[in-house]
């Protein structure tokens, strides 16, 4: 969804000469999502991106319109920027500042230009990074995963309340997104969420449902240890990879970790809980990692970062995985879009609560 070119420049340019390249092609945009939310008019998101670049936009080449509307730009000078409105909210900097640190870094993904407030909408400017495709856990393997998350954590993982971030309800941010943040502050055990859609809180139809997040919630609700910044939409549909170059390793395959807006900052444990929890998912159902994956990964992060856990962080570890799993399939009961039964949790889920000691 979101791109750049390889050849980034440094700052937000403000001159035709400064973009980066065109490219010689334009992929397709990604499948847009069932569910039409209001968003800001396509012009708005053409001014937006003219007035970042300095340089007026001569065509729109596609739009996507899932929780936030895309649209990739192609400006008078020849480059394309990809713009990306998203409700207004402090979050959104923070993010967009670590993004352009981990570009600094060397991590593969797109450069933010800039941003312009339209409205309620903050519309987010940025370099176009075509190319690659997600390949699945099959294809690539589990060390593969568990080598880009520590990669992203070598890129980001220090920027947790960067100076330049406001403290909100004395969390630095960027504060997750509420599908990542079983820490919100809110009264109920469900959080607040874009207005835009159903409100979480209003649909008590599930008991286990609920209890189980109650139960996610006090696991993980005293955790220690420094916070981290992470993605917390760790999933295969937002890594696009290339083919392998002789002599290359895997991790340089990557061509871009997309969905830059998900960051949150968070204890260690619980962005690796939530990474095993859900880093095979494609836009598909059924691809979300079985327990044994998700096994294998909390494994090979051990190994690699040279710890060990007890019990007690082992829970907070799987509590940490479920708590998207919940919030997802409390989403889709407030949708009315369940498939099969809810009368009680699924073999793989009551598996993942057993872990957890919930």
């Amino acid at each position: 969804m979101d791109h750049r070119s390889e050849d980034s420049p440094a700052a937000i340019p403000a001159t035709p000469s400064a973009l980066p390249a065109a490219p010689t092609a334009i992929p397709a945009s990604p499948p847009a999502s069932p569910r039409a939310l209001p968003a800001p008019p396509i012009p708005d998101l053409a001014d937006a991106a003219a007035a970042v670049t300095g340089v007026p936009v001569v065509e729109s080449l596609w739009v996507v319109d899932q929780l936030s509307r895309v649209v990739a730009c192609r400006v008078a000078a020849g480059a394309v920027v990809v713009a990306k409105a998203r409700p207004s909210e402090p979050r959104l900097s923070a993010c967009a500042r670590a993004q352009a640190t981990a570009v600094d870094r060397g991590f593969p993904c797109p450069r933010p230009l800039g941003a312009r407030e339209v409205g309620v909408w903050t519309v987010g400017i940025e370099e176009h990074r075509p190319g690659g495709r997600p390949h699945t856990v099959e294809e690539l393997g589990v060390q593969v995963f568990v080598d880009l998350f520590l990669s992203l954590d070598d890129a980001v993982g220090d920027l947790a309340g960067d100076g330049a971030s406001e403290i909100v309800g004395g969390r630095p941010q960027p504060v997750p997104p509420p599908w990542g943040d079983p820490l919100h502050d809110g009264a109920d055990v469900w959080p607040e969420r874009d207005v835009r859609l159903p409100d979480l809180r209003t649909d008590a139809s599930v008991p286990w449902l609920r209890e189980a997040a109650e139960g996610v919630r006090r696991r993980v609700a005293a955790v220690p240890g420094p916070l981290r910044v992470g993605h917390l939409d760790f999933e295969t549909h937002n890594m696009r990879w290339g083919e392998a170059a002789a002599g290359a390793g895997p991790l340089d395959r990557l061509v871009s970790l997309d969905d830059w807006d998900s960051l949150g900052a968070l204890p260690e444990i619980l962005l690796v809980g939530q990474a095993a929890g859900t880093y095979t998912s494609t836009r598909e159902s059924g691809t979300a990692p079985t327990v044994p994956q998700s096994q294998e990964f909390l494994d090979r992060w051990l190994a690699a970062a040279g710890r060990t856990w007890g019990r007690e962080e082992w829970e907070v570890a799987w509590a940490a995985g479920l708590w998207t799993v919940l919030f997802n399939i409390q989403d889709r009961v407030v949708h009315r879009d369940v498939a099969g039964s809810l009368e009680r949790p699924s073999a793989d889920l009551a598996e993942r609560l057993r872990r957890a000691g919930i």
